[in-house]
């Protein structure tokens, strides 16, 4: 017994599995969560990388931060963010 398929149009491109990052760029992306105040009052606007849970670059420029991570660190899988805001405090103000 045969089967046969009949298709209008091109074949859908293949899904492929979404990539799984490794532990290390896991540990890496908490600690900036975690350090994420810290990280902004020292680098306010600018992008970061972060690798074993320090920051080893950061400039506005994210292409800058690229070609130090690369310099640096080459082939390591940084977590790149871009860190926004600046810290301040909110105080709530007596109605007038």
């Amino acid at each position: 017994m045969s089967h046969s398929f009949s298709q209008s149009g091109p074949l859908p491109p293949p899904t492929l599995p979404p990539p799984v990052p490794s532990p290390g760029y896991l540990r890496d992306a908490e600690w900036l969560s975690a350090n994420h105040g810290e990280v902004v009052r020292q680098f306010p606007d600018c992008w970061v990388a972060v690798l074993d849970q320090k920051v080893v670059a950061a400039s506005a420029d994210l292409a800058e931060v690229e070609r130090r991570v690369q310099e640096s660190h080459p082939g390591a899988e940084p977590v790149v963010a871009l860190v926004e805001g600046h810290p301040g405090f909110y105080a709530n103000r007596p109605a007038a």
